[in-house]
């Protein structure tokens, strides 16, 4: 089952998509939009996840660290409302306490350069979302 997993900021979206058979997560793509033009991305977000045929889509939650939820988590369930008015697929959402810190921790290790790290950096968070969630299923 592949899926597409989102990490949603205020005005990027990192995209990750699955393998075919939902095992393994890669990073995609960011889409860039203008604060507040959350139509527009959610848009761009549906013709991504339509043109990679994909069977549901899982979006970081950002709770915090206490687990209750804030205003982002609000928006990014608000955004996850759009997604769902504009395609027929599963929508699910997953904690991403600190998939932000892990995606820099890892493009650290891996000695990227810090300009290549703030381009890659919702991406790479969009992937460990989707990971974790595509474990927790299997």
């Amino acid at each position: 089952m592949k899926a597409l997993g989102l990490d949603v900021g205020t005005r990027t979206v990192g995209v990750a998509v699955s393998d075919p058979t939902g095992q393994l997560a890669r990073g995609l793509t960011t889409v860039r939009f203008a604060e507040g033009a959350w139509e527009d991305a959610a848009r761009e977000v549906v013709a991504i996840a339509t043109s990679e045929n994909v069977e549901s889509i899982v979006i970081g939650l950002p709770k915090n660290m206490d687990g209750s939820e804030g205003s982002q988590a609000q928006t990014t369930r608000t955004f996850g409302a759009m997604i769902e008015g504009m395609i027929q697929v599963p929508l699910h959402y997953q904690d991403e306490r600190l998939s932000s810190r892990l995606a820099q921790r890892q493009m650290i290790d891996a000695t990227m350069r810090k300009k290549k790290r703030q381009s890659r950096i919702d991406t790479q968070a969009a992937t460990i979302i989707l990971q974790a969630y595509l474990d927790a299923k299997s």
